[in-house]
């Protein structure tokens, strides 16, 4: 019985990609949604967010 859940989706329109252009970081669209104790906590929600942050550096090096 999980007290909460996070989820972050990251993603590039294929519109843009399908045609040739090389997406920037700054053209993704990113969406997050938290339930139960995620939505409630604002420190669990600053980890979660920390952590997507380390992973997007980590990707992007």
């Amino acid at each position: 019985a999980p007290r909460g859940l996070a989820v972050r989706i990251s993603a590039v329109h294929m519109c843009k990609t399908q045609r040739g252009v090389r997406a920037s970081h700054r053209s993704r669209m990113v969406n997050t949604y938290y339930w139960g104790d995620m939505a409630q906590d604002a420190e669990l929600k600053r980890e979660f967010l920390q952590e997507c942050t380390a992973l997007d550096r980590a990707g992007s090096a």
